[in-house]
């Protein structure tokens, strides 16, 4: 289990902290909470919020130091009153700490690691992946590699269908609402495949080739994971290692998407069919379909996922809030014109008609800081791409209404108010391209 300081009022400190009291930076370790991290991305490179204020020094040495006033001030606080425990006392007095000789010791030691994994999961059974050990909070479970098995290897399992696999046939629903969930014990009895004998196969490179190809991609959840040749060119590597006919993977992605949308499925039942059919309740059945899309869409990177590397590249940087887009297309090129509510303008450039109609349909999407392909060949395709998404995206939320016990009375107020909140505009998106003014993020009620 990532790193439990027993007083996390002490113990974790951030900027504004350390600079009040002006804390040396050799009683500061790093940590990364789970807020810190990118939820859509393997390789984690964002840095933490918070510090571990890591200090075993005796009072008499620390006399003169911000380390101490920081210590001295923190013995007149008190502990907040808890449902396990009514009575405030002083943070020294706190039982989790009175069996250090120095209250202020930090109770447990740090274990630093590259590897760590959700303690709950919904869709998404992603690993977080660190390019050097750190120091992570305990709402996460760190992992590292035993004897004989390869770090990358390691990691190939936990991003592969095999450990997700292992993780909906032995973890449990103790949260409700369809999370899966599992202990620190259970995680160290999980079933896995032999990594010894896979870290020593003549698939091991391999392996690791498909693993460097997915870390560069976005993670998807359960029900995408056989619409990513990534993880099907790692699923197949892995099995082979095992010995087992790679065609078994379509199989193997198969039934995890089933089993995680049954599990989903139920907890997206219990949240919803409390929804009666009454107009107040139209907003809260809303918002629920708009969570799913909204993790639904947060898997897919448009219009990155659909570019070419070492191709050129368009960077566009847009403001939040409502924006007037015109196009006016002619000979295979369009004038793109961009502005904002105030009349700032934004973008005024003569493109290929393809690129303009890219950057169009990224912003009618939400998207305010993206990369466009810069040719018109290359921003073809992407369109074509999106194309797929649109149709993807109208099955997942054909699949959200019918989860809602509204009724077919109603679903055009839920659909209206849903597509809102997911910036996801179809009708919009599925306009002809031409000349005209569009009206982007902009509610049309």
């Amino acid at each position: 289990m990532g790193y439990k300081s027993f007083l996390n009022d002490f113990f974790y400190v951030d900027g504004r902290t350390i600079s009040q009291f002006g804390i040396e930076p050799e009683f500061l370790v790093p940590l990364f909470m789970l807020a810190d991290l990118d939820l859509g991305s393997y390789i984690q490179t964002s840095s933490p919020s918070r510090w571990v204020f890591y200090c075993k020094e005796e009072p008499s040495d620390l006399r003169g130091t911000g380390a101490w006033r920081y210590i001295k001030w923190g013995s007149r606080q008190e502990t907040e009153a808890r449902r396990q425990t009514k009575e405030r006392v002083r943070w020294p007095e706190a039982p989790a700490l009175q069996h250090q000789k120095r209250w202020y010791w930090p109770a447990a030691p740090l274990h630093p690691a590259r590897l760590a994994v959700r303690k709950a999961y919904d869709m998404r059974y992603a690993p977080f992946v660190f390019n050097a050990p750190v120091i992570l909070d305990q709402r996460l479970y760190l992992l590292s590699e035993a004897g004989g098995v390869d770090q990358e290897i390691l990691t190939a399992y936990l991003a592969s269908s095999l450990f997700p696999l292992a993780l909906e046939t032995n973890a449990d629903l103790g949260l409700g609402a369809g999370a899966l969930t599992l202990g620190a014990n259970s995680l160290r009895r999980l079933p896995s495949v032999d990594l010894v004998r896979v870290s020593e196969s003549s698939q091991a490179d391999p392996i690791r080739s498909a693993l460097r190809a997915l870390m560069t991609k976005r993670p998807v959840d359960s029900d995408s994971y056989y619409l990513s040749p990534e993880i099907r060119a790692l699923d197949s590597a892995l099995l082979e290692s095992l010995g087992i006919p790679t065609d078994r993977c379509e199989h193997l992605e198969s039934q995890l998407a089933h089993l995680a949308e049954i599990r989903t499925g139920q907890g997206m039942r219990r949240r919803i069919v409390k929804a009666q059919a009454s107009v107040a309740d139209i907003d809260a059945v809303a918002d629920q379909v708009a969570e799913l899309l909204s993790k639904w869409k947060e898997a897919r990177h448009f219009p990155e996922d659909s570019m070419i590397p070492g191709q050129p590249v368009l960077r566009v940087s847009l403001p939040r809030g409502p924006l007037s887009i015109r196009t006016d297309p002619v000979m295979g090129l369009c004038a793109l014109h961009i502005s904002g509510a105030n009349g700032e303008v934004f973008m005024d450039t003569m493109i290929a008609s393809s690129v303009a109609e890219l950057i169009l349909r990224s912003a009618q999407m939400g998207r305010r800081e993206f990369t466009s392909p810069a040719i018109e060949e290359q921003a073809g395709l992407a369109l074509q791409a999106l194309n797929r998404l649109l149709d993807e995206f109208e099955v997942e939320f054909d699949k959200a209404l019918a989860g809602t016990s509204l009724g077919r009375r109603y679903a055009s107020a839920v659909s209206r108010i849903a597509l809102e909140k997911v910036e996801m505009p179809l009708q919009d998106l599925r306009r002809a391209f031409g000349a005209r003014e569009w009206r982007v993020g902009v509610s049309e009620k």
